[in-house]
């Protein structure tokens, strides 16, 4: 045999060639740094919400109100009193069955029979098919779609609209609050759904709100981008305004309904319990956006003459300051 012999003999038993790790599938998807942290987390799921992580759902041009929402989730004071707002009434004492079928809030979270979050799960996608599914590289579809560029958002996007669940906040639950439908009780609804749901992970397509918005607001009417520091001071102010009507005419409401009872019965039952929850905890129930996100700025004047000084108070929500580069 000749030297070549032996050395193609060689090559072909090494053993170094027959054990080369295998190769990964690419089409598996590898866990996020996201999911590596909940499944990190273990344990039953917090009653606060603050271990809950749901995107929402982007309609092309939404990006600035969806970031803005989850940030204002997160930040647990404002989280703890959208929730608490308005106070409400203890849970009355009920069969069985009577419970299965309520429409209260329980500690500021939804009641199992409550409509509003049974309206946000009947579109769970979950336990159903993707809205739009994807097509993995190997599968018969890909040999006349192109690939999905895996780094893409809509890729990201798909993902994740296939592993839900999906709430589509298509309803409407101020009446439970006895308030009328403003941009806060729509708040409150996606507040309410997201913390009564089970799941740690999902998504939100915030529907009614955005309604609401581009209803009461025209400059949001359009496809266009807006400002997310805009949008935030806009619905911040929205936020002060219906709490603050809401407590001044809750009164008013329910004298009204001590005398003719004139409401809609959907609504009479709950702006009177609220009424006598408002009274018990105070009107100073309706500062806390105040307490959070406003600031007073005071202004000196001195006259150069006389030295004299005057002082000018100015509660403010945001400031404008000018940073130098590099600072």
């Amino acid at each position: 045999m000749s030297f070549f012999g032996k050395l193609k003999g060689s090559a072909v038993t090494s053993p170094t060639t027959g054990t080369l790790p295998p190769k990964k599938d690419a089409t598996i998807p590898q866990p996020t740094p996201l999911e590596k942290h909940i499944a990190d987390l273990g344990g039953p799921v917090r009653p606060d919400g603050s271990d809950k992580f749901f995107g929402f759902e982007n309609y092309g041009s939404t990006c600035y109100a969806n970031s803005i929402i989850q940030c204002l989730y997160y930040s647990t004071t404002f989280r703890e009193n959208v929730l608490n707002f308005p106070p409400l009434p203890p849970a009355p004492e009920q069969s069985e069955s009577d419970a299965d079928r309520s429409m209260s809030l329980q500690n500021g979270l939804p009641a199992p029979g409550n409509h509003l979050l049974a309206a946000a799960t009947n579109n769970l996608t979950s336990s159903s098919p993707a809205r739009r599914p994807i097509i993995l590289p190997n599968s018969p579809e890909a040999q006349t779609t192109k690939p999905d560029d895996k780094d893409s958002p809509d890729y990201k996007k798909k993902v994740a609209m296939r592993s839900g669940p999906v709430l589509e906040m298509q309803m409407s639950n101020s009446n439970a609050y006895g308030m009328s439908e403003s941009l806060f009780t729509s708040l409150k609804d996606i507040f309410e759904s997201i913390i009564g749901h089970q799941s740690r992970t999902g998504i939100i397509s915030p529907l009614k709100f955005l309604e609401i918005l581009r209803k009461e607001n025209e400059m949001f009417r359009s496809a266009m981008h807006q400002d997310a520091h805009e949008f935030l001071n806009l619905l911040l102010n929205q936020v002060v305004d219906n709490v603050e009507m809401y407590s001044k005419m809750l009164p008013a409401i329910n004298g009204t309904l001590n005398g003719n009872g004139s409401a809609e019965p959907s609504m009479a039952g709950a702006m009177s319990a609220m009424a006598k929850a408002h009274n018990t905890a105070g009107m100073s129930s309706t500062g806390w956006v105040h307490d959070l996100f406003e600031g007073l700025l005071t202004s000196e004047t001195r006259c150069l003459s006389c030295e004299n000084t005057s002082q000018r108070d100015e509660a403010f929500m945001d400031l404008s300051v000018d940073l130098e580069a590099h600072s």
